[in-house]
C-alpha cells in the first residue's frame, strides 16, 4: 500500500540474501517504511540467490503476487515468481520471515514441510509443495507453486462440504501414514473447527 507504516525491528540483520551480501539493509530499533516495498526489494534480492542454489535462472523470474502478513510477533513477506517467457520454468513461492528473530520456528516448519514431502511424493492424490532451496541463517526458502484453494474457501463456494472434507481426510491420512501414527479419540466438531 502507499500508507505510512511504522514497524519495529531490533535488529534486523546486517546483510540479506546471498544476491546483495553487500547491501547495508534496514537496522536499529524503528524504521518507517513506506509501505512494504523496501522489504519485499529485499526478499526479491534473497530469491535471485535462492533460485540460482536451485538451478533456475533469477533473472527469468518475475514477481506476480505478493502477500504481506504482519502482527505484533511476525512479518513474513511471501512472492509469487513466474517466467512467463521460459517454457517449462515451473511456478515458485518464495517466502522469507522478517520477524520473528529466531530462526528456531522457521527450521521447524522448513523440517516438518520437508517431512510431509518425503512422505508424500509419490502419492497420487495428497501434495506438498516441494522445497526447491533454503537459507536457515535468512529464514528464506523457495518452493514450487501450487495452485489451489484453502479448505475454508472451498468450503465456503457451496454448502455441501463432504467432497472437501473427504478430500482433507486423505490428505490428513496420508501425511500421518508417512510421518507417525497415533491412537486419538476423534472429535469432528472440534476438527470442523480447527479445518474451517
Amino acid at each position: 500500500g502507499n500508507s505510512w507504516v511504522c514497524m519495529r525491528f531490533s535488529p534486523l540483520w546486517s546483510y540479506v540474501g546471498h544476491a546483495a551480501r553487500d547491501r547495508k539493509v534496514l537496522q536499529g530499533t524503528v524504521r518507517l517504511v513506506k509501505g512494504y516495498d523496501e522489504w519485499i526489494a529485499l526478499a526479491g534480492d534473497c530469491f535471485a540467490g535462492l533460485a540460482a542454489q536451485a538451478g533456475l535462472k533469477p533473472k527469468a523470474y518475475r514477481m506476480t503476487r505478493r502477500w504481506v502478513k504482519q502482527d505484533a510477533r511476525r512479518f513474513h513477506v511471501v512472492l509469487l515468481m513466474q517466467a512467463p517467457d521460459t517454457p517449462g520454468a515451473p511456478a515458485l513461492i518464495h517466502k522469507q520471515v522478517f520477524r520473528p528473530e529466531d530462526p528456531a520456528e522457521f527450521n521447524g516448519i522448513l523440517d516438518a514441510q520437508q517431512r510431509a514431502w518425503d512422505c508424500l511424493a509419490a502419492h497420487p492424490r495428497a501434495t506438498v509443495p516441494e522445497i526447491l532451496a533454503q537459507d536457515r541463517e535468512m529464514k528464506a526458502c523457495v518452493m514450487r507453486f501450487v495452485p489451489g484453494q484453502t479448505l475454508r474457501a472451498l468450503c465456503g463456494s457451496q454448502a455441501d462440504h463432504r467432497t472437501f472434507l473427504r478430500a482433507a481426510g486423505v490428505w490428513l491420512s496420508a501425511y500421518h501414514r508417512g510421518t507417525f501414527v497415533q491412537d486419538r479419540q476423534f472429535q469432528p466438531r472440534f476438527m470442523a473447527r480447527h479445518m474451517l
